[in-house]
Order: C-alpha cells, then structure tokens, then sequence
C-alpha cells in the first residue's frame, strides 16, 4: 500500500503501456504484506475494458472488530537519473496547499509550525486492536472515515483475499469491503477509492458507499503485473504505483519490479526497475514522487504533466513501507517507527508506533496521523495537517 500515499484529487482512464529506462537499486527488505483468505459475502469484481487479470472478488460489509477508543505504447514518462548516490536531496518547506480532492482544498495556507511533532518523543495511541495484519489507510472527507486494508501476512497472492474495513472516529472498526485483497489505498476526486491489489494483479476502483470493485485491467507490454502495492495520484489523474513480487506466489512473474507511472491517455512506463519497490507518495505541491526501497527512499522530479526526471536518492539512511506527506512538505516514513524528514532530507524526529506499515491523515482538521501495522490501527494528533494516503 498508501498513498501521497498522496493526493486526493484524481481521475481514471483506460490503459496502455511501453518501457523507458531506469536503473535498478537493491537492498534489504522493510515488511512487507501478505495476503488474507477471507469469506467472501456476494459481489464480484467487474472489468473496464481489456482482458481480465485475475477473478473475482467479493464484495459486502460486515460485523464490527474490536474498538479500544490495456496495451499499447506509451509516451513520456520515464525518470531520468541513474543508481542512487547517497545522502539526502535538497528542497524547501511548503507554505501552502492547493491539492484539490472530491472535498474541496486539502491543504490550508501557511505558514505552518516549525516542527508537527507534539513532543519530543511523541506516542501514537491505539485506536483498534486485535485485528489480522493492517495496511493502507486512505481518508475519506465525504464519508469522514478511514479506510484501511487488512489481511493475512505471508500467504502467497493467489490467496490474498483480504478484507477493506472502515473506521469512524468514535466508532468501531468494521469490515467493509470484503475479500478484495488489496494493500495501499488512495482516493480519486471523484471519491472512490483505489486499492493496489495482489489478489488480481491489478489496481482496483472501489465505490465506497456500493463496495462495488472494478478492475482497471491494467498491463504492461500485454504482461500482468506482479502484486501491486502502493500508489499515488496526480491531479491530472497521473497513476504512480509500486510492483514488487512479495505476494506473487505460484504465479508467473512476467516483469520487472518497478515502479510505474499511468498517464491521463492510459499509458503505462517504467519510471524505474527497483528491487522490491514499496511505498509511493507526492510532494504536497506535486513537484516530486518518493518511491522507497529497503535501504533508501527514492525522489524524482516532475513536471506540469506529472512527468519524473532526475532520478536520485532523498534519503539513504532508511527504506520505507508506506509514506505520506503534510501540508509543510514533511515526509512521513514507515521503518518500524514513523520517521520525519523536511523535505530537504533532514531528519526530523520520530513517532513511537512499532512496527508501522504505512500512514494517513484525517479527521475533520486533517491533523490526525492515523498508522497501519501488525494488529493495529493507532493514531496522533499532530501539529501540521496533511494528506489523506
């Protein structure tokens, strides 16, 4: 999963794809996430267009958990920049946000304090537990809910079924999407959500009112992908997700890990071949794409058009799970604890969560980091407000 881990204002289309170079990096790995046999309750995945890659999926919701509080070629696209060097990328603070989702501005303007951290050794408390391994938490605004994955880590994808639950401040923690076998989330403007899905190889919109899923079919050179995992989107409607192999199982795995980008026109390129790529986010002004890795977190440039350049390492000091932003630019890291970069590579502080998978803002005043990892869901309130994946 995600998510920025990234913005919430976004649009489909259809697919198509071609290559464009890139350097591979390597490196140990951060956690990662397995799949879920889950129950399935009625409902199916449907396809847009294509050929399907992969079946059916169940949809539905479902009882309340414990609560303790395409093919073608492609054009544009591919990053410039070789293998990573080291050390830390350098950039400014945001002093503002214009990221518009399906519920108005996400960011307020600035200035924005100094540090978002409440403390100097802050602690994210637990907001639902005893739950199965959990992933990619998303914010809907409209819903005023947070949606996250949660699944079985470890079982190979053709068993990943596991479930999208649904979280409501003051509220429990409740099935909600059944058996869709996804890990990163994110939004569109339309506000559906998006899941990186290793059941099916495919990414996945999911009407959160319906739980209805679609498949976007997407593929690459006519190859389905491995098992995605996580991915942003551009508000030109620009797809950016993460393919690594770790849930692939017994099934072929027909292409490179990478991370990929799908253009507004339904073209797929390589933005760069990774070893075991994970979390995806955007920068609040949508000026750079981080991709980690287990031993570093990659930057890219982009242009108007969402187009990555100038490929380089933004920190080498850690690898990620998921990642997010917030309306300061600061980036959010998932390595056990959440770790906190400015967006010049300096590392901020930390949030004791343990074993954090991936992070999302919420709430009304979006200023809540809520954290995904191991059985729970725990959250913070922090000083800076941020982006919901």
């Amino acid at each position: 999963m995600r998510h920025f881990r990234l913005l919430s204002a976004l649009l489909l289309c259809s697919c198509s794809n071609s290559a464009t170079g890139a350097s591979p990096a390597s490196g140990g790995a951060p956690s990662n996430s397995g799949g879920a046999p889950g129950a399935a309750s009625g409902g199916r995945i449907s396809n847009t267009g294509g050929s399907a890659s992969g079946g059916a999926s169940t949809l539905g919701g479902g009882g309340s958990l414990p609560s303790s509080g395409g093919s073608s070629s492609a054009a544009g696209g591919s990053a410039a920049g070789g293998s990573a060097t080291g050390g830390s990328a350098t950039g400014g603070s945001a002093t503002g946000g214009s990221a518009a989702g399906g519920s108005g501005t996400i960011c307020p303007n600035g200035p924005f304090p100094q540090s978002p951290l409440p403390s100097a050794q802050p602690t994210a408390q637990p907001v639902c537990q005893n739950l199965t391994f959990t992933e990619g938490p998303v914010w809907l605004s409209a819903e005023q809910a947070l949606f996250f994955s949660d699944f079985q880590a470890g079982n190979s994808a053709e068993n990943f079924t596991g479930n999208i639950l649904r979280f409501a401040p003051g509220g429990v923690c409740e099935a909600h999407v059944m058996a869709v076998g996804t890990n990163g989330l994110a939004t569109t403007a339309g506000g559906e959500i998006l899941g990186a899905s290793h059941l099916i190889q495919d990414i996945v919109s999911i009407n959160p009112t319906s739980t209805q899923s679609t498949s976007l079919n997407l593929t690459y050179q006519g190859k389905h992908f491995s098992s995605p995992n996580d991915l942003a989107v551009h508000t030109n409607g620009t797809i950016y997700f993460s393919d690594p192999a770790w849930q692939v199982g017994n099934r072929n795995q027909d292409l490179p890990q990478a991370a990929y980008r799908r253009d507004p026109a339904g073209n797929i390129t390589v933005i760069e071949e990774l070893s075991r790529p994970n979390g995806v986010t955007l920068s609040p002004d949508q000026s750079r794409l981080y991709v980690s890795i287990p031993n570093a977190i990659r930057v890219y440039d982009l242009d108007a058009a969402g187009v990555p350049s100038n490929a380089r390492d933004f920190t080498s000091e850690t690898g990620s799970d998921g990642m997010t932003v917030d309306c300061a630019g600061n980036l959010y890291v998932t390595a056990g604890n959440v770790a906190v970069y400015r967006p010049n590579g300096e590392f901020l502080g930390s949030i004791n969560s343990n074993n954090s998978t991936n992070v999302a803002f919420g709430g009304a005043d979006r200023k809540t980091l809520f954290i995904t990892g191991g059985t729970r869901l725990t959250s913070i309130d922090l000083n800076i407000p941020g982006f919901p994946y």
